[in-house]
This record gives C-alpha cells, sequence and structure tokens, in this order.
C-alpha cells in the first residue's frame, strides 16, 4: 500500500466548514488538524474526527490573536509539531491568524485558503493590515477562494494566480423533501447578526403578510442582534407570524428547510453563500441580495431572484412566487440542477485532492 501524504492543517476544529473538508480528506491522507481554540463542544461529526485523525489545539486558549506573546507562544508549538510530523503540504484556512502562522513555518508547500472577512475587511483597517496580508499571500504556493467576487478582491494585493473551489453542498444530505403545509412559508438559517440582514428578512415579510394572510417567517440562527430583532418583530406586531427557532447543527438545516416555501437571504455583504446554496439543493426558490459572491450561487428568473435591497420590490417578488406555483416549482428543479452541475461537494473535494497530488 502506497504511503499517504502527510498534510497538517491549520484551522478552526469548531467550523462546519473545517470539519466537512476532514471529513472528506481523512481517509486518502495522514492528517494532523491544529486549531488555535479548543473543542467547544463534542459533535457527530468531530468524534469522528477524533477517531481517524490526531487533533492538536493550541495549550493557551488564543480566541484574540492580538495578544502577541500568546501568538509567539502557539506559533512555537506549532513550528515543533510541524519538525515532528514533517508534512508535504501545510494548508491554512482562513489568511489572518492560521494564515500568518502558516506563513512564519516558511514552508515551500505552503497552501491558503481565503474564506471571507479575511480579504475583504481585515485589510483595510489600516496600511499595516494592508502590508501584513500581503506579507502572508507572498508566502503561498497556492490560494484558494470560494468564489470569483472574492479571488478578485484576493488580486489586489497579489498577482498570483487564485484557484476556486467552493465550499460544495452533500447534495444526498441536501435533496428535496415533501412539504410541511403550515401555510405559506419565508425563512432562513444564518446567524443573528448585522451583516446577514434578518432586520431586511422582518421588515420585507411585514410587507408580505400584508398580502399574503397566512404566511409565516420562521429564523433559524443564534447571534449578538437576537433580542433587537425579536424586539422588532413585537414592535411591528409580528409575534403571531414570526418564530426564532434558535440555532441548529448543519445535519438539521434539511429538515428546516422542508419547512419553507421561500428561502430569504437578504446579506449587506456575504463572501459565497453556502446557505442559499443548501436551499437550491433542496429545490427552493431562493431571493438574496445582489452582493459579494450571492449572484454566484443564484441564476436570476432560473433558481430565483437576485434583487438590490428594497423591501417595496423584494416583497413583489415573494408576492409573484405565492401567487405562481409553477413558478416556484420551477426554480426549485433548476436550482436542484444548478447545485448538481456547479457545487456538488464531491466534485469539489476532488479539486483540493487534485491539488494535494501534484
Amino acid at each position: 500500500m502506497p504511503t499517504k501524504r502527510k498534510i497538517l492543517i491549520l484551522s478552526d476544529i469548531n467550523s462546519i466548514h473545517t470539519q466537512k473538508w476532514i471529513l472528506s480528506l481523512m481517509y486518502d491522507y495522514e492528517i494532523i488538524l491544529f486549531s488555535i481554540d479548543p473543542i467547544f463542544e463534542l459533535t457527530d461529526n468531530i468524534k469522528t474526527i477524533q477517531q481517524n485523525i490526531i487533533i492538536k489545539t493550541s495549550k493557551q486558549k488564543l480566541s484574540n490573536t492580538k495578544n502577541k506573546l500568546l501568538f509567539i507562544s502557539v506559533f512555537f508549538e506549532l513550528l515543533k509539531l510541524k519538525k515532528g510530523f514533517k508534512p508535504y503540504v501545510i494548508h491554512s484556512h482562513y489568511a489572518t491568524s492560521y494564515g500568518l502562522l502558516g506563513r512564519m513555518l516558511f514552508f515551500d508547500n505552503f497552501y491558503l485558503s481565503v474564506w471571507g472577512s479575511d480579504i475583504f475587511d481585515f485589510p483595510l483597517k489600516s496600511n499595516i493590515h494592508k502590508a501584513l496580508i500581503k506579507f502572508i499571500f507572498k508566502g503561498a504556493k497556492r490560494i484558494f477562494s470560494t468564489s470569483h467576487v472574492m479571488a478578485k478582491e484576493i488580486n489586489k494585493y497579489t498577482t498570483k494566480e487564485v484557484d476556486i473551489i467552493p465550499f460544495g453542498i452533500d447534495i444526498n444530505q441536501f435533496s428535496p423533501k415533501e412539504s410541511i403545509d403550515k401555510g405559506f412559508v419565508l425563512g432562513t438559517v444564518k446567524s443573528l447578526e448585522d451583516i446577514y440582514g434578518i432586520d431586511r428578512l422582518i421588515d420585507v415579510f411585514d410587507l408580505v403578510q400584508k398580502s399574503i394572510k397566512d404566511s409565516i417567517c420562521v429564523i433559524y440562527g443564534a447571534g449578538s442582534k437576537e433580542e433587537k430583532l425579536k424586539l422588532k418583530v413585537a414592535e411591528l406586531g409580528l409575534n403571531s407570524n414570526v418564530v426564532f427557532k434558535g440555532k441548529i447543527s448543519n445535519k438539521d438545516v434539511s429538515k428546516a428547510l422542508s419547512e419553507m416555501d421561500v428561502f430569504c437571504a437578504f446579506s449587506r455583504s456575504e463572501s459565497f453563500g453556502v446557505a442559499i446554496l443548501e436551499a437550491s439543493s433542496c429545490s427552493l426558490p431562493v431571493v438574496v441580495t445582489d452582493v459579494g459572491g450571492l449572484p454566484e450561487v443564484v441564476l436570476d428568473n432560473q433558481t430565483g431572484f437576485v434583487c438590490n435591497y428594497n423591501k417595496e420590490k423584494i416583497s413583489e417578488k415573494i408576492i409573484e412566487l405565492y401567487n405562481k406555483k409553477e413558478l416556484r416549482v420551477s426554480f426549485g428543479k433548476n436550482g436542484r440542477k444548478f447545485v448538481k452541475d456547479k457545487f456538488d461537494w464531491n466534485k469539489n473535494i476532488e479539486l483540493m485532492k487534485a491539488c494535494y497530488d501534484q
């Protein structure tokens, strides 16, 4: 049996995206995962990973990498790990914290995956931040982005070619299910933060429910704006129609999507749009704002509507979907095909394996 190539992955063990990558790679490679923070919740995913690969977490909890002494301590932990493991590739996920750690190892086969705020927000903070991101990119042999719009942003700071490998969708997990008849249901699965525009969804729904009396809005997720959003719902008199369902695990998202007739994402900024693709894979029509990478995951007027944010115009699009069931069905079927053709997780993981094996 040929020896498996050794991959040292630097990434947050608590991220569902990290877990998806590791679960798909761990049988083909010898992997050590180094995570700055310890495991917060022992999910089924993490239990499976623990059985098959080595997970190393920092001896010091380092939620805030601005603490330079702690960062240096973590770096020396990682340096010792690298010398003992002798990896073929070091792959950092997220350009700043994990990317900086990987860059400081000065390793030839250093790969870097950029996720979003690390390129859209971090370099804009100061000239020092801009110089730091350029330094990190300079040391990367390969740079990966989930979307073309993010790759364009990366190329403001490096002339290197950027490989596009999306966070794909498990089309077997996210598949159409028999819908639950509870009236006309709008919904979303997002963190309750300003960036994801949950307040916008509430404003749009306020207009929709005036025309569609049996309409309901379900909101899955948790976040710092939860109480503020609930207060907004109460002020608009929507307590009977808007339901906050709380945070759910990734394995339960497909079931949550089966409750919905239309999936909404009115983000103010977003680098890609995994949640939208999960909805499309479940044959749901989607309505999204025209920001960041969202237009790359929706075919306008084919799998859903891509709109500049205007609550009146968006509410009209949703009412149109209510009145035209055949349009909802058509968008849903097109969305499922779109995901299978372009964003099947198995195809995306093969792209990454090809990069590791070159």
